[in-house]
């Protein structure tokens, strides 16, 4: 979260005392939340699909930060705006917030592009300066991001108050893969050094499991409402989970996996880890098991057994309900906000 936007949130909570806080990754702090105007208007004159990336005239900034207040110039590059606040304002914590609780909720977006589980829930403990102790009531609204994702403090980085503290390590993800070049970062190498010797989405799966424990016992402590909706993986269901850590991983001496079989552990062994989830807790709004799959179940001329939400990348789905960025949409967060509405009211 910016650390601009604490003095904001802190006079809200002092008005009334309620918060809805939000976490998870870009579908959580609203990447692509911008205004269907202006992905119509501006986008097709574009190279990149990056709203934040985009260089505008001088007109077209004066006739877009006129018209959205959220949207302001970027700090470096004076030719591009920058979207990231108007987006914050458009993410379904927000509009939950403001357009169904008539602002009788003060939103604490804690989501940022690319974090894993691991970021996405230690970032609780970062913001000294929020009013934590005039808080009466919390819910928390969890949306869990990839499994294979994991998450290293940044060293370069303040950490209080600051924004962009993780370094994501994608283990089981696009940016494992050999071989190096001389272009390779770190981030890639270390990536391959995970995938081959200690990554398997079995211990992905325990990982999260112990990270939930942690927010578990946040919530408990701060007597908070919980509510987890996954981000875009479908994977995040009981019987998958019981599949997955039934599995034997065997490793060679250089720690890669040899092969997985079925095992035969005690069923109540596996039964007893697999309900450390919160299964009470998981909510799906419209009966889809995914933010991504609401977003999505609402492109009625799209075939779901063949697109998913990342094939509308650079283009958007047709009713754009999914941005040209892979996220969904501004009107799909207000989709999202309408339902979480109706199972918190309900």
């Amino acid at each position: 979260m910016h650390s601009e936007l604490i003095p904001q949130i802190n006079n809200g909570i002092l008005k009334n005392k309620k918060v809805v806080i939000t976490l998870g990754c870009s579908f959580v702090e609203g990447q692509g939340a911008v205004d269907l105007k202006i992905w119509e208007n501006y986008y097709k004159k574009r190279t990149t699909h990056n709203p934040n990336a985009w260089a505008f005239t001088k007109e077209q900034q004066r006739e877009i930060i006129k018209e959205f207040p959220y949207v302001r110039l970027n700090q470096h590059d004076p030719n591009i705006l920058d979207f990231t606040f108007h987006e914050v304002a458009n993410s379904f914590g927000h509009v939950l917030c403001k357009k169904y609780f008539n602002d009788e909720y003060t939103c604490i977006n804690l989501g940022r592009r690319g974090n894993g589980n691991r970021a996405s829930i230690k970032d609780l403990y970062f913001y000294p300066d929020i009013l934590w102790n005039k808080i009466k009531e919390i819910i928390v609204v969890y949306c869990p991001s990839g499994l294979e994702r994991y998450d290293f403090l940044d060293d370069q980085g303040q950490y209080v108050n600051q924004h962009g503290r993780w370094v994501t390590i994608w283990p089981g993800g696009y940016r494992s893969e050999p071989p190096y070049t001389k272009n390779s970062s770190p981030q890639d190498i270390v990536s391959y050094g995970i995938n081959s010797a200690l990554y398997s989405e079995k211990g992905a799966i325990m990982e999260q499991i112990v990270h939930m424990q942690e927010l578990l016992l946040w919530c408990k402590h701060h007597k908070a409402k919980l509510i987890v909706t996954p981000g875009f993986m479908q994977t995040y269901n009981k019987d998958h989970f019981k599949t997955v850590l039934n599995k034997v991983i065997t490793r060679n001496g250089n720690r890669e996996i040899t092969y997985e079989r079925d095992n035969e552990l005690d069923p109540k062994e596996v039964e007893k880890i697999v309900n450390m989830w919160p299964w009470e807790n998981m909510f799906y709004p419209n009966g889809e098991p995914t933010f991504a799959d609401l977003a999505m179940s609402q492109e009625h001329t799209v075939d779901r057994s063949k697109y998913w939400f990342y094939n509308f990348e650079y283009e958007g789905s047709p009713d754009m309900w999914i941005t040209p960025c892979a996220h969904p949409s501004i009107k799909a967060h207000d989709l999202f906000a309408e339902c979480l509405y109706k199972h918190i009211t309900g």
